[in-house]
Formats: C-alpha cells, sequence, structure tokens
C-alpha cells in the first residue's frame, strides 16, 4: 500500500514540476516539488531495503534542493549528485554488473565513453573554473552509465534509466554552459531535461524496486 502511495506521490510531483513550476524563478514550492518528486523514490528504496539505492536517490533530491535555488548552490548541486552516482556505481557492481554484457551493450558501453568524451571536448572552452568539477562528474556519470548497461537481464531497465539520466545531464550542461542567455532553445530544454531526469531515476528505482503499483 506505501508503495503505491509512494509512486503516486512521486509521479504528481514530478508532473507539477514538470509542467508548471519547471521555469519558474527559485521559489519554496519550486524547490519543494522538484525535491519530493526523487524524495519519494527514495522512501521507496528504503521501504524496499535497497539501501545503497536509497542513499543515491536521497544524495539526488539534495542536489535538485540546490539546482533550484541560484547560481551559487551550483557548485554543492553537483557534488551531491557526484556522490549519487558513486552509489548508484557501488549498487550495480554489487548487482551483477558486468555479467549481462554482450556485444550489444558492449557496443552501447563504447558509444557512451565516446560520446562522453566528445562532449566534455565540446564543452571544455566555455567551463571556465568549473572545468575540474564538471569534467569529474562527467567522468563519474559516465562510469555510472557504463555500469548500470552491463547489469543483468532482469535489471536491463535500470541501463535505460541510467542512460536517460546521462542524456538528459548533457542537454542540462548544454543549456547552462552553451546556450547564450537569449537563446531560443532555452524556451523548450528545461522539458525534456526533467522528463529524461526523473524518468530515468524512477526506471532504475523500479528495476530494483519492482513496477509501480
Amino acid at each position: 500500500m506505501f508503495s503505491v502511495l509512494f509512486w503516486l506521490f512521486a509521479g504528481v510531483c514530478a508532473l507539477v514540476y514538470g509542467v508548471l513550476l519547471v521555469k519558474n524563478r527559485p521559489s519554496t514550492s519550486r524547490t519543494m516539488f522538484k525535491t519530493m518528486a526523487i524524495g519519494f523514490l527514495a522512501l521507496l528504496a528504503l521501504i524496499g531495503d535497497v539501501y545503497l539505492l536509497a542513499i543515491a536517490l536521497g544524495l539526488s533530491a539534495v542536489g535538485d534542493a540546490c539546482l533550484a535555488q541560484d547560481e551559487k548552490w551550483l557548485r554543492p548541486g553537483i557534488a551531491a549528485f557526484a556522490a549519487a552516482h558513486l552509489a548508484y556505481v557501488a549498487l550495480f557492481l554489487i548487482s551483477g554488473g558486468g555479467a549481462g554484457l554482450d556485444v550489444a551493450r558492449l557496443m552501447a558501453q563504447i558509444l557512451i565513453l565516446v560520446a562522453a568524451a566528445s562532449f566534455v571536448l565540446w564543452l571544455w572552452p566555455d567551463l571556465g573554473p568549473m572545468r575540474v568539477l564538471v569534467g569529474l562528474y562527467l567522468g563519474i556519470i559516465t562510469i555510472m552509465t557504463m555500469a548500470a548497461i552491463g547489469l543483468p537481464a532482469g535489471l536491463a531497465l535500470a541501463g535505460i534509466g541510467a542512460v536517460m539520466f546521462f542524456a538528459s545531464d548533457g542537454i542540462l550542461a548544454a543549456e547552462m554552459f552553451k546556450l547564450k542567455p537569449n537563446a531560443p532553445a532555452r524556451a523548450w530544454t528545461p522539458y525534456p531535461v526533467w522528463a529524461l531526469y526523473w524518468g530515468g531515476q524512477a526506471a532504475i528505482t523500479a528495476a530494483f524496486v519492482g513496477r509501480m503499483g
């Protein structure tokens, strides 16, 4: 019963944030809905006794709370998400990361690695003082995504979720460091960033604690 309610609460919060608040200026309500959308997933992991998942989602919620604020919270937010990805890596490795590798998944891992390296090179001139932190973060999320792709077939949904998370962060990084303040693309980029991010986190959660409902 609790799991159904937590899925419902998480989905409602994600929808409210993604439709009504995603482009708003920082506010208490914006921070609250964004954080709770992941916080309820963390509670799902907790009641499911998947503690590393709960830690990863809890750290992600902290990162969301930071990134919902102004730019001075950017570095703590990135650090929180980097720690979340390290928790995910630990979870995936102890859950059989590598056991599901075949030619197709190996090729997918190579594509992720090439995409990440190309993306870093593309962003590098515009990162300024954020180069080291962003570079480390992109390295960690790349490792996380590759580990997820290598999970056994029964956890394949987590691999899909990790790739969605990876894509979301790619769009977000391009928005933050490449797009000019008045770029027309800024009118729509927040929507796929949030949809891919929350959908990816929900997919990883569902892979480990069961399907919705």
